[in-house]
């Protein structure tokens, strides 16, 4: 089931609370952020959702140093995946330890976090869709 609303996560323990929402004026751009009690910002990723041809795209992730190996990268993940229940998904070019990272994710969740796959049409953009009228000529 997609979330259509902000919703709230927190952790086992409670000591870490995250947030998913659509960005303010960007359609089928989500986020979902993690806070400390405290409030501070320790995690984010940033994806977006194509309804119309069910494909999501990791843009972003990213875990503050300190709180790396806790799994929070992870949890991250597995609320954009559910955001996104049932999709196609992609990420942008990684690192090999960000390969690694999004194979080994994927293979938990049973999705596929594969970079380099095409993207829909609505998703990439004029620029995007100009290049690809051209290679297709």
């Amino acid at each position: 089931m997609r979330r259509r609303t902000g919703g709230l996560f927190t952790t086992g323990d409670g000591t870490v609370v995250m947030l998913a929402e659509q960005r303010p004026g960007a359609d089928g751009q989500w986020r979902i952020t993690a806070r400390t009690q405290a409030g501070r910002q320790i995690a984010e990723v940033r994806f977006r959702l194509c309804e119309d041809c069910a494909v999501g795209r990791i843009q972003a992730i990213w875990v503050d140093e300190s709180w790396r190996r806790e799994g929070i990268g992870h949890e991250l993940l597995r609320g954009a995946i559910a955001v996104g229940d049932g999709f196609r998904w992609t990420t942008t070019l990684q690192s090999s330890m960000g390969r690694r990272f999004f194979v080994a994710t994927g293979a938990t969740e049973g999705v596929e976090l594969l970079h380099g796959r095409p993207l829909c049409p609505h998703m990439m953009g004029r620029w995007g869709r100009a290049w690809a009228r051209r290679a297709a000529a």
